[in-house]
């Protein structure tokens, strides 16, 4: 018996090494529209290149060129909804893929995307396109938060989600 635990706890700690996390602030928004989130990030790269995360998004502005976003968005400035991720990661030319697996969205703010990203080669930068709903014109920007400062700042904004 007190084998079999200590030979599970000794996997759980071998699978704990096999992940680097990082923590990204940033934004998104779509190409020609003022629609902006910005977002805290946190996301763990496996050893096997397997991505997961999860994306602390909140409303910003909606697109004031846009009726329907106006009044879609109204009074849900400051808002918050998380994402979850997952997807893979290519070492040799730093491209990321990931798309929004759930979400918690208690204000209907957010959706699940399909995010086409390049990591810098400092793993300082993340940056590149989502799908935004079929569209094709999704932008994500974010940089990342170093030292534990990151890890400080992602759990004080996620312990603020209204649903914890």
């Amino acid at each position: 018996m007190r084998r079999s635990i200590l030979a599970t706890l000794f996997c759980l700690s071998i699978q704990c090494l096999d992940a680097q996390a990082y923590y990204f602030k940033g934004e998104w928004t779509e190409v020609q529209s003022t629609i902006r989130f910005k977002g805290t990030f946190k996301i763990t790269i496996r050893n096997n290149n397997l991505v997961s995360g999860e994306l602390l998004w909140t409303f910003i502005a909606a697109d004031s060129t846009s009726a329907e976003n106006l009044s879609f968005y109204a009074g849900k400035k400051g808002r918050m909804g998380i994402e979850y991720v997952s997807g893979t990661y290519n070492p040799s030319t730093n491209d990321m893929y990931f798309e929004g697996t759930e979400k918690k969205d208690p204000f209907e703010i957010i959706g699940l995307d399909k995010y086409y990203l390049k990591l810098s080669y400092d793993k300082l930068v993340l940056h590149g396109k989502t799908d935004s709903n079929g569209k094709d014109n999704g932008l994500f920007y974010a940089a990342r938060l170093t030292g534990t400062d990151g890890a400080k700042i992602f759990a004080m904004q996620k312990e603020s989600f209204p649903d914890n």
